[in-house]
């Protein structure tokens, strides 16, 4: 079960008032599969553009999901999905690079905390600074496990 929005809640009730009577073990929309892939690709060439399968509607919600900065593990509940790698492995390619933000972020942390990143004289370091340091370079190590204090 997944929350939907109150226009949609109030279209399908609208909808619904319609059928009075309907019984509750009844379709809500009686219609099969392959008329709606028939009225699709009709609909699709009307507008002017590739065919729309269903399924490209899922993957057009996830996109904007995305696009609003919904977390992965809330998309993965809506979807249905019992793994985060079902979702990530088939909407990953969807999520911008953060790269660019992350380096900028890391640029903005650095100058905030005033740590250092080239050697200088300890003497005119507090504690607290020192301990920064530290923990900058651990963060930095190099890739083959050695640790490059050469700004210590």
């Amino acid at each position: 079960m997944i929350e939907i929005p109150e226009f949609l809640r109030d279209e399908l009730k609208e909808y619904l008032d319609r059928l009075y009577g309907i019984p509750l073990d009844e379709r809500i929309f009686p219609i099969g599969q392959e008329a709606v892939q028939h009225k699709m690709k009709r609909n699709s060439e009307k507008a002017g553009v590739k065919k729309i399968r269903v399924h490209d509607l899922r993957h057009s919600h996830v996109a904007y999901l995305i696009n609003r900065g919904v977390e992965p593990l809330i998309i993965k509940e809506r979807l249905g999905h019992n793994d985060i790698r079902i979702t990530l492995n088939t909407y990953g390619h969807l999520y911008p690079s953060k790269q660019r933000t992350i380096a900028d972020m890391l640029d903005a942390d650095v100058k905030k905390a005033n740590i250092r990143t080239e050697y200088t004289d300890n003497a005119d370091r507090t504690k607290k600074q020192r301990e920064d340091d530290l923990l900058f370079a651990y963060m930095f190590r190099l890739k083959d496990g050695s640790e490059d204090s050469s700004f210590l």
